[in-house]
């Protein structure tokens, strides 16, 4: 994978030059990023807050395969931080 520098750089290129934002995720994902570093890249490519970034990326086309893993995931743990402590503490 590249530098996240060069990779945020060639994201602005690629979106200056009319690329869509799956376009752009779809990349990201071909060079090895994870989600997470997809997400990082994607916000400070476009300027962009995390929450936004997170939904261009977790919504995409090209992590559409691992969307439900992330949701179950993701409604787990609300679940496990809403429940009240055993022992009261």
């Amino acid at each position: 994978m590249n530098d996240t520098s060069s990779l945020v750089t060639t994201c602005q290129q690629q979106r200056a030059a009319g690329k869509t934002n799956e376009d752009i995720v779809a990349f990201l994902r071909a060079q090895g990023c994870s989600k997470v570093e997809s997400m990082t890249i994607v916000a400070r490519a476009f300027g962009l807050g995390l929450n936004e970034a997170k939904e261009i990326v977790h919504l995409s086309q090209a992590w559409s395969d691992v969307r439900s893993r992330d949701d179950r995931f993701h409604q787990t743990l609300e679940k496990g931080l809403q429940q009240p402590k055993e022992g009261g503490g």
